[in-house]
């Protein structure tokens, strides 16, 4: 069976592509995204979101998505420092309406919980100064002026899913272990409102060899469609049905 899931998995690494907003809505529509205070709002987030890993290509799809779809809950898992978390929240300003759930334990070791000792990446992970990394979040918020459109929620996953409504749009770009991706896809995805907006990050990251979240994909397909996927950051759009 897991033979499957790997070929299944395979055959979608392929169907990479750029963001095309018709492939959301009809192009009659695309107007919304056009004008110039949407494109001033964006160019500021680009600017901003350098150095994170957050690329162009990721903020025109969040962004482009929050305007057209207009959503009232958003929820993102794993902030880290904020590269992805800021392009949900200026959408959300600009339509001047909803909010966006931040959740990160900002903790080596939730960082660390489920991967495994030969993890190449754990080391990494243990060390690495959260307590700096919370701040760049913190400072991006500020400076952009974003707050009021957030809350915080400093938790692991596991403990944040009970404290949120009924999610309309989830940026799952936390746990980079198979079991950690599967057990918030479980948790999250009964919170998300039929026909709400699922974004999977790091969708085709490898380590050893190994498709760690290959479980956390099929368990969308089986819950959602395929909507658009981009080349940068390895991120696939679904719907849910």
């Amino acid at each position: 069976m897991y033979a499957i899931i790997v070929s299944i998995f395979c055959i979608f690494s392929s169907i990479y592509g750029n963001w095309d907003p018709t492939d959301l809505i009809q192009e009659a529509d695309i107007s919304k995204i056009q004008n110039e205070t949407f494109v001033s709002a964006k160019n500021q987030i680009f600017h901003a979101a350098k150095g994170s890993w957050c690329s162009e290509e990721k903020v025109n799809l969040i962004m482009d998505l929050i305007a057209l779809t207009q959503p009232t809950v958003c929820v993102e898992i794993g902030v880290w420092d904020g590269g992805s978390l800021i392009p949900i929240a200026q959408a959300l300003k600009y339509n001047n309406n909803g909010k966006v759930y931040a959740i990160d334990a900002w903790a080596n070791d939730w960082a660390t919980k489920y991967l495994e000792d030969k993890d190449p990446n754990k080391p990494w992970w243990s060390t690495v100064d959260m307590q700096q990394i919370y701040q760049i979040y913190k400072n991006r918020m500020k400076s952009l002026q974003l707050e009021p459109f957030c809350v915080e929620i400093r938790k692991p996953s596991l403990e944040a899913v009970n404290e949120l409504p009924e999610i309309d749009f989830l940026h799952i770009d936390g746990d980079f272990s198979s079991k950690g991706t599967l057990l918030d896809i479980q948790a999250y995805i009964p919170k998300v409102k039929t026909g709400g907006y699922i974004l999977f990050s790091n969708v085709f990251l490898m380590a050893n060899s190994l498709q760690y979240k290959a479980d956390g994909f099929m368990e969308l397909i089986e819950n959602c469609e395929i909507i658009s996927s981009i080349d940068n950051d390895n991120a696939v759009l679904f719907q849910k049905i």
